[in-house]
């Protein structure tokens, strides 16, 4: 079988099992439709029930990714060509825990760029927005970026391998840490008996201000974006 072939093959079942978690997700709290253009607003805390279980949204919106100031954001200039370098996202952007969050960076030597989704699980209720570790959905809703930079080094991300036809592009890592498939936009307390967890879904909030961010760096040649192991270019 032709390398293309199987490149093709892989491309398509990365998808399908994209979609899968997006439509096992269909019915999530964090799923709307109004998510880019409400403001930051907060809801009763009474609570409600669906098939996903109980939950109470604290937050149905957590901010408007287009009135987000990116100015005080590291600019291009002043990140590593070689390693990753963390770039805080501005508030209200932040991780599933509520915590601030960030992108990774590295500076290309050519006019081109690829933005890179990370995933890493989808969350609804409870029980699925524990980690994969304690029998939930999700990997993380806390992001490291030592981690992330240590292990995000090899493949594509290799810039030494004269064979990554990638290796010369910049690079904006978006972290995956907010059990949303980068979807979300609000801020939801999920109840099980007597345990309960907030989770702040930011995720589309926080992908749309590392794309504004992108784009204010300058004129772009070519434009990527990478979803796990699927390259849409």
């Amino acid at each position: 079988m032709e390398r293309k072939t199987m490149r093709t093959i892989l491309a398509l079942a990365a998808t399908c099992l994209f979609l899968i978690g997006m439509l096992s997700t269909a019915n999530a709290q964090w799923w709307t439709s109004s998510s880019s253009t409400s403001s930051t607003s907060s809801t009763s805390s009474s609570s409600s029930s669906s098939g996903l279980g109980t939950y109470s949204v604290v937050s149905s919106t957590i901010g408007d990714p287009n009135a987000v100031s990116i100015s005080s954001m590291t600019k291009l200039s002043s990140v590593s060509s070689t390693g990753w370098t963390k770039v805080s996202l501005p508030s209200p952007c932040k991780d599933g825990s509520g915590a601030s969050t960030f992108i990774m960076v590295r500076k290309g030597s050519v006019n081109n760029i690829m933005i890179h989704f990370e995933y890493g699980g989808a969350c609804a209720d409870y029980s699925t927005c524990q980690s994969i570790l304690s029998g939930g959905s999700v990997i993380t809703l806390n992001p490291s970026y030592t981690s992330l930079s240590l292990t995000n080094t090899a493949g594509i991300f290799n810039n030494s391998n004269t064979n990554n036809p990638f290796r010369n592009w910049t690079w904006v890592f978006v972290p995956f840490g907010t059990g949303d498939i980068h979807m979300g936009n609000r801020a939801v307390k999920y109840t099980s008996g007597l345990s309960s967890k907030t989770v702040y879904h930011a995720g589309y909030l926080n992908a749309m201000v590392a794309m504004r961010w992108a784009k204010a760096q300058g004129t772009w040649g070519k434009v990527a974006q990478r979803i796990a192991t699927i390259a849409l270019r």
